[in-house]
């Protein structure tokens, strides 16, 4: 199996479900659910070896994360490669753990004002991430960028 489709209606994804996978695409058709899904680990997400992620037949590269998320998820985007922005608005709050860790393509990130709590690892491993703009609202950071070896340039 190489592709896969996961349905808006699914809510949480158990440990080790996509581990060891041969998948390379992953086909959704609601952002918004995606980043509520429960993943309960990075290999229960199947971007862990899928390096494409379809949005309704249109390839993910640039997310913008609906209005209406609250909250980015524990490992929603853990280990997505194909991932080279990402666009966080004034509705969220709260980045889970390891949402974006493993995400090699990015390289800068704007956390907006309305975010107060980015969790453990939420950035980890983000090889190419070299700036990050960082959201007066913030009052915990909870070790969320270890292993940014490009990261230089703090805001």
């Amino acid at each position: 199996m190489t592709s896969f489709t996961i349905p808006s209606s699914i809510t949480s994804i158990g440990s080790g479900a996509f581990q060891w996978s041969s998948l390379t695409t992953v086909y959704i058709s609601d952002l918004s659910a995606w980043c509520n899904i429960d993943f309960e680990d990075g290999t229960s997400n199947p971007l862990s070896c899928a390096n494409h992620l379809y949005l309704n037949g249109t390839e993910i590269k640039d997310l913008v994360i609906p209005s209406d998320v609250t909250s980015i998820g524990d490992n929603s985007f853990y280990n997505y490669n194909g991932l080279t922005s990402v666009t966080i608005p004034n509705s969220v709050t709260k980045i889970g753990k390891y949402a974006f860790s493993g995400c090699s393509g990015l390289t800068s990130v704007i956390i907006p004002n309305s975010v107060t709590f980015i969790d453990k690892g939420a950035f980890d491993n983000c090889s190419s991430l070299t700036s990050v703009t960082i959201g007066s609202g913030v009052s915990t950071i909870n070790d969320a960028f270890s292993k940014c070896i490009e990261l230089t340039d703090v805001y």
